[in-house]
Order: structure tokens, then sequence, then C-alpha cells
């Protein structure tokens, strides 16, 4: 249950003197950076932007600490670490080790909520930090720049390598004070606010209005500019789940239309009308944050309440401008997934001063916007679902064998003990027969039953038989791989895919939900063999590769660490074909040589990249295996694989020759598997044969 408390209590436990009546462009410059309180109104507080000199309501604790963030600049742990901490509000909430820092604190500094004394060197975690010293280890010099320090008064900054923690930098002392929940927001104004009378604060321009009129600066906040001075405004909020149900997460969207064209460089210089931007950070225009408390801020553009959730993250979006330039897609593409406990959005924000029209005019702030339609998936209907089942041959053409798999993507996180007592996350169990969880038998009939999981008909075979398989899940708890580990060959005499019928086998979500017994709830897709194709012809409508070009990011004269290989293919590839940990515009480490995408060389030179591709590089003196990192695009047609580990490899001559293409491995979205293929390219660039 979330408590708002009302500024008004300011003035009765708070005297400021304000400041006296001077002209507007010394009192600018004088409040720059600090926070204000309108002692001669009800104690509204503002903070002052020291960018631009114009002042920003704070509104209520749980608004003030969005504008904090709004307004806040990304910064290093190594960089913040330089500016001594204030002791007020270090120990604001649950404080598990009783050292006097809670565990917010703690999570941001990076000390143990368990022990008091992360280092051990006799010195409580909080002594060091207020006194100047690294509570991580035991060394005796002080890690604050009182010069450093000095240059960042009036900041607010973002910890861009932890959870985006706000910290505010005082002019008064130079010290950093946290603004990690509301109640840290609320004593931060309280105690470091500086009064200010109304003739005052009316000298000083309102964020998001124009620098001729600032009529707005009585009001209780700079965000209740009546939208009708303006017709520049958000017209409409709508969410759509593109994740996983039950949670804030990758794919997850959301549309805001405007009432006119907005100017694209106000968002992004690198936007244009019907194009879009990837990459952007959260603490960039179009970023998006979501506080503990469920507040989400769009960086420069809104904020809004989405009810309860069960953690805080950050992430990086794509942001895409139609053609008209009235509607904003931003879409989640990077970060931590965010359960929803309760969905139920209110206190929409609009956030002015930043977006323009086409004319130049900037958008305003206003409390008063349409609140966000849709979800982001927080509507969780009971237990988890099956959201999708790929078929992949591992085997034999023609055959369901050996090596074959099945892997399925459920809609949640599920409990791996529901599947099999020995089975954890990121980790597998064997000899699993058809009569247990996870096991797999096939009917006369073509009928691929998943024991306790699911049923999907396949096509026709020439018989019927059962495999005793291994079970993998990912780190997530949502993929699950089924290997086929033993049993006999069965003919595939067609094939062809139907609607996957869940099964109520006991398999629970990680809060105890059973999964329902439904009918199609996914199409299955993919090939265990039977859609063959001969060497050197691709089936029509198959996925191959455009274009091998090398990278020589390590030291010349050798393939190393560093060096990469870019694969276009000449469609989509489905991620989860190459790796389970894989997805669109994201990355898997330390993946071996003999998996799918590892990298191996033999001594006569011929490159192989596990499941994909072959090549002649010249001739080298030695062979080697490397781990790699892939990395997949956001469109999902450019595969990098990066040399991560492995010995150096001297190249006597570079001279590349046709690569021929690997067939059964990597498939599209629709499931159809790349087939074999001779001289399909030959690659480019260099792995740093030319020696300097």
């Amino acid at each position: 249950m979330k408590k708002f408390l009302i500024l008004n209590i300011f003035l009765l436990i708070i005297i400021f003197y304000p400041i006296s009546n001077v002209k507007a462009s010394d009192i600018i410059q004088e409040v720059k950076g600090k926070i204000l309180l309108q002692v001669e109104s009800k104690g509204e507080a503002w903070y002052v932007d020291l960018a631009s000199g114009k002042k920003i309501s704070l509104g209520r604790p749980s608004d003030a600490l969005n504008v904090f963030r709004n307004f806040g600049i990304g910064i290093t742990n190594d960089n913040l670490n330089k500016i001594p901490v204030a002791s007020l509000n270090l120990n604001v909430g649950t404080d598990s080790d009783n050292d006097g820092l809670s565990d917010s604190v703690e999570s941001s500094l990076g000390t143990s909520i368990d022990k008091s004394d992360t280092d051990g060197d006799g010195f409580s975690d909080r002594t060091e930090i207020l006194q100047g010293y690294n509570p991580l280890n035991k060394s005796k010099n002080k890690i604050i720049d009182n010069s450093f320090s000095g240059k960042q008064t009036g900041k607010i900054f973002l910890q861009i390598e932890k959870n985006g923690e706000a910290w505010y930098i005082n002019p008064n002392d130079n010290k950093r004070y946290y603004l990690g929940n509301p109640s840290g927001a609320l004593n931060v104004m309280k105690s470091l606010g500086l009064g200010i009378s109304n003739d005052n604060l009316k000298k000083i321009e309102t964020y998001g209005s124009s620098s001729s009129s600032n009529s707005s600066s009585n009001s209780n906040s700079s965000n209740s500019s009546n939208s009708s001075n303006s017709k520049f405004n958000i017209s409409s909020i709508k969410i759509s789940n593109g994740g996983d149900k039950g949670y804030i997460d990758v794919k997850d969207s959301i549309a805001i239309t405007f009432s006119e064209a907005i100017d694209p460089e106000s968002i992004n210089e690198n936007l244009k009308k019907g194009s879009y931007v990837s990459d952007v950070d959260y603490n960039k225009i179009g970023g998006v944050n979501v506080s503990l408390d469920g507040y989400m801020v769009i960086k420069g553009i809104l904020t809004f309440d989405i009810g309860d959730v069960e953690s805080l993250g950050t992430f990086k979006t794509k942001i895409a401008l139609n053609s008209k330039g009235t509607v904003l897609t931003i879409t989640l593409i990077e970060g931590n997934d965010i359960k929803i406990l309760k969905e139920k959005y209110s206190l929409t924000t609009q956030l002015g001063g930043i977006l323009k029209n086409i004319s130049g005019d900037k958008i305003k702030g206003d409390a008063d916007i349409t609140n966000p339609t849709g979800t982001f998936g927080g509507v969780v209907g009971g237990g988890p679902n099956i959201s999708s089942l790929r078929v992949y041959n591992g085997g034999d053409k023609g055959y369901i064998d050996v090596n074959d798999r099945i892997v399925i993507t459920f809609s949640e996180a599920i409990n791996p003990s529901s599947i099999n007592a020995d089975l954890k996350k990121e980790s597998s169990v064997s000899g699993i027969s058809d009569s247990k969880t996870g096991g797999v038998s096939i009917s006369s009939s073509g009928i691929v039953t998943i024991k306790n999981i699911a049923t999907f008909d396949m096509g026709s075979v020439d018989g019927s038989n059962k495999f005793v398989v291994k079970l993998a899940l990912d780190v997530n708890s949502k993929i699950l791989t089924i290997t086929l580990a033993s049993g006999s060959d069965l003919k595939i005499t067609t094939e062809s895919f139907a609607s996957v019928n869940q099964l109520n086998g006991g398999i629970k979500d990680m809060d105890g939900n059973g999964m329902d017994k439904k009918s199609a709830v996914c199409n299955s897709n993919g090939t265990f063999g039977g859609k063959s194709t001969t060497n050197d012809v691709l089936e029509e409508g198959s996925p191959y590769i455009s274009s091998i070009k090398v990278y020589n990011s390590g030291d010349d004269g050798y393939i190393d660490i560093d060096d990469y290989i870019k694969i276009t293919f000449s469609e989509a590839i489905d991620p989860l074909s190459i790796n389970s940990g894989l997805s669109e515009d994201g990355e898997v480490k330390n993946v071996l040589y003999n998996n799918t995408g590892g990298f191996s060389i033999n001594s006569d030179g011929l490159v192989t990249i596990k499941g994909i591709s072959e090549f002649d590089m010249g001739t080298v003196k030695n062979s080697g295996n490397y781990t790699v990192k892939l990395r997949l695009n956001a469109s999902g047609n450019v595969l990098t694989i990066t040399l991560t580990g492995g010995s150096d490899i001297k190249i006597s001559k570079e001279s590349f020759g046709s690569a021929s293409q690997i067939a059964d491995f990597v498939s599209d979205n629709e499931g159809i598997s790349m087939g074999s293929k001779s001289t399909i390219v030959t690659p480019e660039g260099t792995f740093g044969g030319v020696i300097k």
C-alpha cells in the first residue's frame, strides 16, 4: 500500500528564512541546483535545474523521486565514490545487519546486507562510508576527492553500474544524499530546502513554460499547467505486452500519441519520421526506469504509477516515430525482468520543457493527461502456459532419432522441482524415461507426447517408439530443452506439425500455481529431419548465409582473442536454434567450440563454426579451439562471433576460400532449417594475416 506524505507539513516542522528580494538574474544564479520551499504558500518544493536555471515542481515525495531521476546524470561507481556521503537517509527502511545502513543503501554502495563490517577490518561499513574510506577493502587510504566533489554540486547522479539509484549533491556541503525512495526524497527536501518568497519564485521560469510568461509559479505544481494553453500535449498512452505475462520485460512497448507532430530531434538527434533509434539508455530521452515503488519514468517524456512491483530496474529502449510524427513507440529491448504484483495505472504526469513540436514550441508539464491503457502483462491467468514449442533435428534426416530435441518456452519461470526433483535452473538431468515428466513417446499415428507437459501431432511415421531423454532448464527457468538420448530410430513418412495441447501434469510456477490443461496453446514448428534437403540444394524458403566478414581486433599475424566474425543471414533466424540463452538484440558468453556457433580451426587452416559454416582461411602454424561470445542483432539476421578464450594461432598465409553452409541446426522463425550448400560466399576481411 503506497502512502503519500503531503508537503504541507513542512511549515509545521521547518523554519526557513526567505531569500531576499533581488533581481531575477541574481536569484537564478544563486539557486541553481538547489531545492526551494515556497514558505509563503503551503511549503511546496521545487528543484532548480542546474543547466537551464528553470524550476521544476517536486510535488509529492513519490513525484519528487521521479523528477530527480528524470533530471539525473549517469555516473560510474568509481566517480561517485569520490564524493563524500552525508549521514541523512542512510538508514531509511530495512537494515538486516543493524549497521546503520539500510539494505537499499548497501545495495547501492556494494556492501553486504548481512555483515556490518564487509571487509572485516574492524570498522563498520557506516563508519568507513562517513569518514571517506572504502568499506569493500582494508586500504587505509581515503577514496573521496574534495576537488572533484566541489565541481558536482547541485547535480543529481544516477548509478549506471547498479540499479539507477539517485543521489543529490548538496551545494551547501558538497556531500551526496541518497534519494532511493519517497521517504528519502522527503527527508532531503525537508532538510536541505531553502525558503523562498512567492515574489522571488515568480522570477524563476518554470520548466516547460515559455520564457515570456511564468504565471504558474504560485501553483502547487509546475506540472499543473493548463493543457488548454497549448495544443501540444500527449493525447493517449497505450501499453502492449510483448514479453511474458506477469512481468515488465523485453519486448513490452508503450505507444504515446501526441496531439500534433513532434520534432524528432527534440527526442534524439538521429531520429526521423518513419524511422527508429535503438540502444537508448535509461538516462537518455526515451529511456525507461522503474522504481521500487512502481513508478515508471520515460526519460524526458512522462511518468506514471503502474501499480506494485517486486523489484526496480532500468531498460534500454528502441524509440520509433511514425511517418506523421505523432506516435512515438518505445520498446524495451534490454533490461531485467520486473515482476508485477498488481497492475493499476494512475498519477500520469507529462514532463514539460523537453519535447518540441515542428514549430519549436515545447510541450508543457501536465498532471492530468490520460492514464495509460493496456497491460505490461500483469494479468496472469493462474499458472504458467506454454508460449512456444520448437523442434530441432540433431540426428539423421528423415528420422526421429537420438540428438533430436524439443525446446519448450513457458510464459513465466517454472519451478524446476515440479518437473524433476533433481533438476535446477541452468542445469540438466539425464535418463528420463517416457513414463516420467518430460519423457517422450510417439504413437503410430504421429502424436508426440511429452509426459505431463504437452502433446502435438507431427505428421505420420512408420511405427511407434519411446525415448529416454535429457532435460535441461535455462538460467531463467523458462526454457526447457528435451534431448532424445536413447531409443530406436523412427522413420518419418510425412512431417506436418499441428497445434500444441498443454497438459496439467503438475508443472508449477515459482508461486506454486499449476499449469492448466488447454488445447491449442501455440503452434509447434521446426523439423525432426523429415524435410530433407540434398547437398548443394537449399530447401525453398529456408534461410541461407549471405555474407561472412572477418575482423581483426587482436594482434596482427594471429588468430586470437577479440578477433570476430559477422555472419549475415538472408532473413531473421530463430535465436533458440543457435543457443537456448540467445535472443534478438542479446548475447551469450562462454560458448564452447563444440556447441552451435563455437569456433575451431585445424592445422590445415579449415575454420569450423559449429553448426553454421566451414571455410578455408589459408595456412597456419597449429590448430586450436576457442570459447566465444555470440551476439544477435535486433533484426535477428546478423550473428557476431567474438573469440574470448583460446591460444594464439600464428597465420602463415591468409587467403580465404569459399565457405560451405552446414544444414539442420539454424532455422528461421517459421522453423524451416538452413540447408547444406557449398560455395555460398567467400569470407571477406582479415584475422590479422597482414603483418605490419
